[in-house]
């Protein structure tokens, strides 16, 4: 019996792995395609192909699946990959193109949950509005420990300091910045990185 278990058990933790993803993409999905406000829990179900029930027990209700997408995209997040890039680099200008890269990685790879959350936030859901100020506040922790790195290797110019520096920087490659320019400009995710790139290029290197 314990034998019988023990071969069962990775299994039944894989299955639910697997069912705690599937219902959380169809949540994602449809909270994207339709607003957080207009989804139903059963209508999540039927999107990821299980029981209503399953998905209170798997994650929770619409509040609990809004925190975890969120939070799954926080830890998908590239930033430790880029502030490591960045301490490692010595060029300014390849610290500015690192940041840029960087930052498109996260904001095109997660545009569709920055939407949900924008607009979940808008509803006055708590947890969006907590979980966007965890999301924020390390995102701005990256620009303000990137500034800092220019700072040290004197490419500010003498009349901008580093927290001038580090706001624009969030100005350039923040999320407003990038829904900006490719929701409002209509620039494709290239070209917008090119433009950012060589505005923050100007305002902030000697």
């Amino acid at each position: 019996m314990t034998e019988s278990r023990a071969y069962h058990s990775p299994r039944r933790r894989q299955e639910a792995a697997n069912t705690r993803r599937a219902v959380l993409d169809a949540a994602l999905r449809l909270f994207a395609d339709r607003g957080y406000d207009r989804v139903t829990v059963a209508e999540i179900a039927s999107r990821a192909g299980v029981a209503t029930k399953t998905v209170y027990a798997s994650v929770g209700g619409k509040p609990d699946l809004l925190k975890e997408v969120i939070s799954a995209a926080v830890d998908e997040s590239r930033g430790q990959g880029t502030a490591d890039l960045v301490r490692a680099c010595d060029d300014p200008r390849r610290i500015v193109e690192l940041i840029a890269e960087g930052t498109r990685g996260d904001n095109e790879q997660h545009r569709d949950l920055l939407a949900v959350t924008h607009a979940a936030m808008s509803a006055h859901q708590e947890e969006a509005a907590a979980l966007w100020e965890r999301t924020t506040s390390l995102y701005r922790a990256l620009l303000a420990e990137t500034a800092e790195r220019l700072d040290g290797l004197g490419a500010l110019p003498e009349d901008l300091s580093v927290e001038e520096a580090s706001q624009i920087l969030w100005f350039c490659f923040g999320i407003p910045a990038w829904r900006t320019a490719v929701h409002d400009f209509g620039l494709d995710w290239d070209a917008a990185q090119r433009w950012l790139l060589r505005r923050a290029l100007a305002l902030l290197l000697r």
